[in-house]
């Protein structure tokens, strides 16, 4: 959020360049940058690990066996229903597909739990289809008497248009603008539809245990283009998914996982069916979503505790702790410290960590994700994403949001997540130890930092106020000319700034809005008081366009936009970091809704921040006179002239808390000496500026409100839809 107010005051800064351009060389704004994220792979763990890894795997594959087996006895009178399309029919394991397939994983799953199986599943069906099904009295009063419901859809929701569209016979698929609005039309329909399905199995049945499994990539990777758009298409679905089971509190059967990488076995060759393997792997992960919770659960002290040492993350004991049910001189302390200080875990009060509270799938899914700063597709919440990261990632076969994890889960977890070979970030945002603020307040700022990292939507709007002060030599006050410009900029320069912002699948899409300039001086010297004509940008994942009038244009060479956002990530923000050190001074003070922090700037500590900056945007961008150097030069010794406090306001409490408002009040001074140094004029020009000029200082006062609704970010007309 720091940082990002920095961005838009550049952003405006840019609008000025079109009045000052003859009197100031103009500095361009730059959001482009290369940043490579590379997560080294382990090439090879030390045999006590790779064996006890083994070993757990090994047990938890014949886990769900061993419980169905306990449970035979109370379940012979029960019944499972399955719902759904092709694929739990169970199609092209028998000759003729007139009926479902014993082979299919419905019936595979009654065989091991002991269940009489109705297969309602019809081949080709979709969602919509599904939903139709379920008037059918026959088919509510089969729901009516079930134990167990799977749902298995949404498959032929996106085949059936790729099949229309020519995109399963085409050697390179692509969409087109109006294939993908299809294909979007048809995701919303899907989010429409499974939430229905799941209210109505509710309604009918309250009682029935639900397993909704997610959706497997059907084609091969070696068909690179096709693999890759159902790649980005199936994950649309599937986010859905994941969003729909947390909210209705039912398992997630992860079929997505388990065939990615075991496509030639699991699926049938030119088919897009589960093979006979396939359907027994898909049983099994119904299996294990139907595995009852244990009771037996490690509360959260110990399940952070045998996180961190497995990820071999040393604890910190540093200082004394506020909590009665963590006592300094436990062991758990340094890890509920360490877990505190990186964002992992919110204690329940500022008195009581809450050690023995249940962790649940769910929550151990977002503990892990920011432990490793991983970068998460952008879902409905936060919550979901990690979720889904999660399932990607292999942490889960089946995901129960609210199940409660006992040891043999949380070790296994952790093994998991050690065996992917993603290291914990040293560089994970925290609040710097030179804040003396309290606990509270601390967890509540940095949770809206991540937050505003990485938002789903985030909307804000702000005005900003810049006034400038020409300090004129005795030469410059005799020159006409600089003392009119003088008296010009002497009023204040105001302007709007809009921002609606929308990530989809870990792309950025964003519209800014530069609003007219006033400059009331301008009207007295018989000009026009404002400038008309707004400026707009555009970001469409890798792509930037500005409009200043005359429709909406690519700039060149801005393909490095993603990374710069992936960049300013959940954890992963070095910028971010760095930006929190820079700040001096903090207080905290409480408010009804959240906290109020005020703090100021040491320019002192900017260097960092700079250097970081530039090594990020790099020279992309700047205009061809000017290279990276000059510019980083320039900055450093601006920001050397630098005073500036700021307000953030925080409202809500834990991983709910946000960002609401900002405001900043800055100076700076810039030199003649640097002005003149800048490319693009001549030796006398610069000459006379040195000798007329002594500095320009200006003063500056950005207010910013934040919000966070649900609102899509539309493509400006005249351009094609890319995402």
């Amino acid at each position: 959020m720091h940082y990002k107010n920095f961005i838009k005051e550049l952003a405006c800064a840019c609008r000025i360049k079109h009045t000052v351009t003859r009197v100031v060389p103009s500095i361009h704004c730059n959001k482009s940058c290369t940043v490579q994220h590379e997560r080294s792979r382990i090439v090879r763990l030390k045999k006590s690990l790779l064996g006890l890894a083994s070993a757990f795997l090994t047990v938890s594959m014949i886990s769900p066996a061993a419980f169905a087996a306990s449970r035979h006895a109370s379940a012979s009178t029960q019944t499972l229903v399955a719902l759904g399309d092709s694929i739990p029919f169970g199609y092209n394991l028998v000759p003729g597909n007139t009926a479902p397939a014993p082979q299919a994983y419905p019936y595979l799953i009654g065989k091991a739990e002991g269940m009489q199986v109705s297969d309602l599943a019809v081949p080709g069906s979709t969602s919509t289809d599904l939903l139709t099904l379920l008037t059918n009295a026959s088919v509510q009063q089969a729901i009516k008497n079930a134990s167990v419901v799977t749902i298995d859809t949404g498959n032929n929701d996106l085949l059936q248009l790729a099949e229309k569209d020519g995109l399963l016979t085409s050697a390179t698929p692509k969409l087109t603008a109006a294939e993908g609005a299809q294909f979007e039309a048809a995701i919303l329909q899907f989010g429409k539809n499974l939430p229905a399905i799941l209210t109505t199995i509710h309604k009918l049945n309250p009682n029935a245990r639900i397993v909704l499994y997610n959706l497997y990539n059907p084609f091969s990777p070696q068909l690179q283009t096709l693999y890759g758009l159902a790649n980005t298409l199936l994950s649309q679905e599937n986010a859905i998914i994941l969003g729909d089971a947390l909210q209705f509190n039912v398992p997630v059967a992860n079929a997505f996982g388990a065939f990615a990488g075991n496509e030639a076995t699991y699926i049938r060759p030119n088919d897009v069916h589960p093979t006979v393997l396939g359907q027994q792997v898909l049983a099994s992960l119904g299996e294990q979503a139907l595995a009852p919770a244990s009771k037996d659960y490690q509360g959260k002290g110990a399940f952070i505790f045998e996180l961190l040492a497995i990820m071999g993350i040393q604890p910190d004991r540093a200082g004394t702790s506020p909590f009665v049910d963590v006592p300094t001189h436990s062991f758990l302390w340094g890890y509920v410290n360490k877990a505190i200080s990186m964002g992992l875990m919110a204690p329940d009060t500022a008195t009581h960590f809450g050690v023995n509270d249940p962790v649940t799938e769910a929550q151990a899914a977002v503990i892990a994700a920011k432990l490793v700063n991983a970068t998460l597709p952008k879902l409905q919440t936060p919550q979901v994403s990690a979720m889904e990261w999660a399932l990607e990632n292999h942490l889960f076969s089946a995901l129960s949001p609210s199940r409660t994890m006992n040891l043999g889960d949380e070790i296994g977890f952790a093994l998991h997540l050690k065996l992917l070979g993603i290291q914990p970030a040293a560089t994970a945002i925290q609040i710097p130890a030179s804040w003396q603020i309290s606990q509270p307040a601390a967890q509540a700022f940095l949770q809206a930092t991540l937050a505003s990292e990485k938002p789903n939507y985030e909307q804000s709007t702000g005005t900003m106020a810049m006034k400038f002060n020409w300090d004129l030599t005795a030469a410059g006050q005799k020159d006409a000319q600089l003392k009119q410009v003088q008296s010009l900029f002497a009023s204040p320069i105001k302007m709007g700034l809009k921002m609606n912002l929308q990530t989809v699948m870990g792309q950025i899409k964003a519209l800014i809005e530069i609003d007219p300039i006033s400059m009331p001086a301008f009207a007295s010297a018989g000009g026009a008081s404002t400038l008309t004509t707004p400026i707009h940008e555009f970001i469409n994942g890798n792509k930037l366009y500005i409009n200043s009038g005359k429709g909406y244009q690519p700039i060149p060479g801005s393909t490095n936009l993603q990374s710069v956002m992936n960049n300013f990530s959940l954890g992963g923000s070095s910028l971010a970091q760095l930006s929190l050190q820079s700040y001096t001074n903090v207080q905290a003070a409480q408010t009804a809704s959240g906290y109020t922090y005020t703090m100021e700037i040491d320019q002192t500590k900017m260097t960092s921040f700079i250097d970081n900056m530039m090594s990020q945007f790099g020279g992309m961008g700047l205009p061809n006179t000017t290279n990276a150097a000059q510019m980083k030069t320039m900055m450093q010794a601006i920001f050397k002239t630098m005073q500036a406090k700021v307000q953030f306001s925080v409202v809500g409490q834990g991983p709910n808390a946000r960002f609401s408002s900002v405001n900043e009040i800055m100076s700076i001074v810039i030199p003649a000496n640097l002005i003149a140094s800048q490319p693009g004029a001549n030796a006398s020009a610069n000459a006379k500026v040195i000798k007329e000029l002594k500095d320009i200082s200006l003063n500056m006062n950005l207010s910013s409100d934040y919000a966070y609704k649900a609102i899509p970010v539309p493509t400006p007309a005249g351009l094609t839809q890319t995402l």
